[in-house]
């Protein structure tokens, strides 16, 4: 499972220290899931996050056409508190699962 996720935002709204530390912290919380049984050998999907006042990510949509992925994701980054400060803003990541590891 490998995680290839990339930071999308205008250049105006995103700080790049607040992109990689979000970037960081999802790769935190984004563990191995079990693909056995899933039928998953490599999806793609977009996560549109918003971290609010209290320094949470509050995953506002998945982009993705597997159902596992799209809760797999809701469930370990959903009102996750970030461990670094970071501005309030909308950040889009881009997810790659693929058997073996996740690329963010």
């Amino acid at each position: 499972f490998l995680p290839a996720l990339i930071l999308l935002g205008s250049p105006a709204t995103i700080d790049p220290d607040d992109a990689t530390k979000v970037r960081s912290e999802v790769i935190k919380q984004l563990d191995e899931p079990n693909l056995v049984n899933t039928g998953i050998i490599k999806e793609e999907a977009l996560v549109h996050l918003q971290v609010n006042q209290k320094a949470e990510m509050v995953v506002l949509q998945v982009d993705t056409e597997s159902e596992f992925v799209d809760q797999y994701l809701k469930t370990r980054l959903n009102y996750k508190k970030l461990n670094e400060t970071v501005a309030s803003g909308r950040y889009v990541l881009k997810v790659v699962i693929q058997d073996g590891g996740f690329k963010i």
